[in-house]
């Protein structure tokens, strides 16, 4: 590891970290200012967390933990490198207090999993009240990314099973999802990363903005979630197009649209052109109310798919156009084909059965990490909450 121009990597001084170059120099409190945390008595090393906390967490609190060397490098390669693979981390010659500083990384991420390290589980907690749900998964999510960094995530082996079991995507907004499907993914629990997944295609538009305030994220999923979206608003909206150019050249083609039976008494062109005129302007009427007229590009509607589904739905009704004073059965004209016509709505894009299909590279992490937490499709998760399932942290 590479130290700066002048400076020693043996410097006391000298704050340098297995972080990106524009990272690892960074302002730390004096080891005075931080708290204490002692997860080891006998420990050797101090670890000093002064980074920030993330967005939904409260500020950080600066400690140094004192820790023992050898635990860390048998839980985690990193450490393993940084601190026994001749780093400037790795401990000197010179007697000095052996401190190495972790500036990007937060207290309230980084003591579970150090006390899950040296396998002191005076602080597992049962979640309790009703903010359980939203406090459990912040939490976790935090810590699976730390155990992710530090290449631990085995640690959670014991745990694993037991917390899936109480996290659950329904009722979950845009970003708790996302949220859910990197923890899913990084636990190796396949079945409810496609859930997960599913629901994020389906059921919540693409908002455009940055995701950064809840990444990592799962390598692509974003990016295969606004493309299967693109995809179904594409196939969903194409029978309006379609129905409108057929309605606007009406005049020249009655008939088209209107399906009425032709009746002695009843000028039959006539007839048809007056129930598409009729047509045309109701479904010009119920697109302008949802905000679809005129029909914008695809990639300008900013609707799930779910929700653009049952507005094609809604315009599939049956168009009584004999109740607005024309004669005849109109009781098979509509503003579009109904939406259980999968041909030409295509129902099979966006209808319940709908399942996201992982890469190839996604199925072959989540085996990897399976088989490190010890995660099967028996025991990813069922929904049901425990009052035995028990966490590193506080949960409130």
């Amino acid at each position: 590891m590479t130290t700066p121009a002048g400076q020693r990597a043996d410097d006391p001084s000298t704050e340098v970290t297995l972080l990106p170059p524009a990272l690892r120099f960074k302002t730390v409190p004096p080891a005075a200012a931080l708290s204490t945390c002692v997860v080891d008595p006998r420990g050797d090393l101090w670890l000093h967390t002064t980074g920030s906390a993330g967005i939904l967490e409260p500020p950080n609190v600066p400690t140094k933990f004192r820790v023992c060397s050898r635990t860390m490098a048998r839980s985690s390669r990193v450490f393993e490198k940084m601190l026994f693979g001749g780093f400037a981390e790795s401990k000197t010659e010179n007697g000095a207090e052996w401190v190495v500083q972790l500036p990007d990384d937060a207290t309230i991420t980084m003591q579970p999993l150090f006390e899950l390290m040296h396998s002191k589980f005076d602080s597992l907690e049962r979640p309790a009240g009703e903010r359980s749900q939203s406090d459990l998964l912040d939490k976790l999510h935090s810590l699976i990314v730390a155990a992710d960094k530090y290449d631990c995530i085995s640690l959670l082996k014991p745990f694993a099973a037991q917390w899936v079991k109480v996290l659950t995507v329904e009722h979950s907004n845009e970003w708790r999802l996302y949220r859910l499907a990197w923890i899913f993914y990084q636990l190796g629990c396949s079945d409810s990363y496609i859930e997960a997944a599913t629901r994020l295609v389906v059921h919540y538009p693409s908002s455009g903005s940055s995701c950064y305030w809840y990444r990592p994220l799962p390598p692509n999923l974003r990016e295969n979630v606004a493309r299967i979206q693109a995809s179904m608003i594409a196939v969903l909206i194409a029978p309006v197009r379609e129905r409108l150019d057929l309605l606007v050249k009406g005049g020249s083609t009655p008939g088209a649209v209107c399906k009425a039976k032709k009746q002695k008494t009843v000028d039959q062109a006539h007839m048809q052109k007056e129930c598409e005129d009729r047509i045309l302007g109701q479904l010009i009427r119920d697109l302008f109310t949802h905000k679809l007229w005129p029909i914008p590009d695809t990639a300008q509607i900013k609707s799930s798919p779910s929700a653009l589904a049952k507005v094609v739905a809604d315009l599939g009704v049956v168009i009584a156009a004999g109740l607005f004073g024309s004669a005849g059965n109109h009781a098979r004209c509509r503003e579009i084909p109904a939406w259980t016509d999968a041909t030409t709505t295509g129902t099979e894009v966006y209808s319940l059965s709908y399942s996201y299909t992982p890469s190839s590279e996604e199925i072959a992490h989540m085996n990897r990490q399976a088989m490190l937490t010890g995660m099967t499709s028996l025991n990813c998760g069922n929904g049901q909450a425990s009052a035995q399932v028990l966490f590193p942290f506080k949960v409130l």
